[in-house]
């Protein structure tokens, strides 16, 4: 059987890192879900992507030859993984009204005394100390029985970026996020639930 992940069945799910990202005991998406300051952000995204590290190789020339015609020895080597990356489009009015500070994640929030003003940051503000973790799910809740599943975490990971506000023409205000994490701290699993 083949399983058909459809936008319906996707979850994102920010938090502070994780302090034991594989335990076995537990799920990686709980573990985050479950984690402090976790917010869930699927809700205001319009798309995401989720590049796993790859492993690219060179080839290293060799002396001498082999084979008849000779051809020149030669080897492959394999180069350590590069980052893995987490980019997403995130509306910015929602029409449910629903907000999400994801800039918590990247950024320090500065002090302020209007008691209109619920945050401020400054973009030159030093990153929070606590690290980030990052999942991203897909299951089909409404299959029965065992409801196949993938996770992707990103653990210990950096916001490089929430970039800046796009307003198109149908008034959707849209912010692009990228999130970078080293290959030892990116996961995959799958599984069923129960």
């Amino acid at each position: 059987m083949v399983s058909l992940w459809q936008a319906k069945h996707v979850k994102i799910a920010i938090s502070d890192k994780l302090s034991t990202p594989v335990n076995p005991a537990s799920k990686l998406y709980q573990q985050v879900t479950g984690a402090a300051n976790t917010v869930n952000f699927e809700s205001v995204a319009t798309e995401a992507n989720f590049t796993e590290p790859e492993i690219s190789t060179d080839v290293v020339q060799l002396l001498g030859s082999a084979g008849t015609p000779a051809v020149q020895n030669s080897i492959l080597v394999r180069n350590p993984p590069e980052d893995a990356e987490f980019t997403a489009t995130l509306l910015l009015n929602p029409r449910d009204g629903t907000t999400i500070d994801l800039e918590k994640f990247k950024l320090t929030a500065t002090a302020v005394t209007d008691v209109e003003i619920t945050k401020r940051y400054n973009y030159a503000s030093d990153a929070p100390t606590t690290g980030v973790a990052v999942a991203v799910r897909f299951q089909d809740d409404s299959a029965t029985g065992a409801k196949p599943f993938v996770t992707f975490l990103m653990n210990d990971c950096i916001i490089e970026t929430l970039g800046g506000v796009t307003v198109d023409a149908e008034g959707n205000a849209t912010q692009e996020i990228r999130i970078k994490s080293a290959a030892n701290n990116t996961f995959k699993e799958w599984g069923l639930d129960a």
